[in-house]
């Protein structure tokens, strides 16, 4: 596949399995709605493989308990505790902190629903990455219809020519397919790699993905990491618009601790690639990133 594929503006991403690991609480809220009704609970290795599909399937498969009852018991266990069971995938930070320093427009398309899925991304610090959020009743039908991707594209004010489509299901390719749009797979999920084939391209998880992304030389930016009340912190900001270098500040002071990586050595700026620069009075190699971000 050509990596004129990945220089595409906006990106489309499916959330769980691509982007989160959200299965304990889906599990538990599963199990928990069972138990409402009295109903022994369903394999949790069952379950798990069917995150990401249409819920009505999942639960008319693993339960007998009628849909609505068993949607209103999960919903209130997901909405308390879901995304404190959730977290990130291997790769998915680096690769958000790329596509936003590379200007890239990003939105998730998910089949859960849209509250869920905003106070998971909230909770994981990266809900600000995304411009739109489609859930499963923010269109009229779920993948693998193309509503909710004609929805996203209609909310980012963009077109298919423009956009790439990023998922881990078979959903996600036939929902990109009918959209008229190309789509990457990432292996990183319920669907093993022989349902992905046919995708434009199917790579590991997010960090391969990673490194397409970076073959591709997109041109991009710097984000510069900084605390509240940090004279550094001011002073090489300070020094970035002097020199008129184009960057983005991110403020860590409120971010969850897996974002607070970088507080020891605060302030720090990075690049697309995620390399450190030194600090730009004494750093031969600020004269590159001058050049290449100038």
């Amino acid at each position: 596949m050509s990596l004129a594929l990945y220089t595409r503006f906006c990106g489309l991403f499916d959330q769980d399995g691509t982007l989160v690991d959200s299965s304990a609480g889906v599990i538990r809220a599963f199990h928990c709605a069972q138990a409402e009704s009295g109903e022994a609970p369903a394999d949790a290795t069952a379950i798990r493989n069917r995150i990401g599909y249409p819920f009505e399937q999942t639960v008319g498969r693993l339960s007998a308990i009628p849909f609505d009852d068993f949607l209103t018991a999960f919903r209130r266990e997901a909405m308390a505790s879901m995304h404190t069971d959730s977290f990130l995938l291997p790769g998915v930070l680096d690769l958000l902190h790329m596509l936003e320093v590379r200007g890239h427009r990003l939105a998730v398309v998910t089949s859960k629903r849209r509250d869920n899925a905003q106070q998971i991304l909230a909770h994981l610090g990266v809900a600000g990455c995304f411009e739109v959020i489609v859930g499963a009743d923010s269109a009229a039908r779920i993948k693998p219809d193309p509503a909710p991707i004609i929805a996203a594209l209609t909310a980012l004010g963009t077109t298919r020519q423009d956009t790439l489509m990023v998922g881990d299901t078979r959903n996600d390719i036939e929902a990109a397919r009918a959209a008229g749009m190309p789509v990457i797979a990432v292996a990183s999920g319920v669907d093993p790699g022989n349902r992905l084939a046919d995708a434009d391209e199917c790579v590991a998880d997010a960090a391969a993905l990673l490194k397409r992304l970076v073959a591709a030389g997109r041109e991009g930016g710097l984000v510069m990491y900084t605390a509240a009340h940090c004279p550094l912190c001011d002073e090489l900001k300070d020094e970035l618009l002097h020199q008129r270098l184009r960057f983005i500040e991110r403020d860590i002071s409120t971010q969850p601790t897996w974002y607070r990586r970088y507080r020891e050595r605060i302030p720090v700026v990075l690049d697309h690639t995620g390399r450190e620069f030194d600090p730009p009075h004494t750093s031969e190699r600020f004269m590159a990133w001058q050049r290449d971000y100038g």
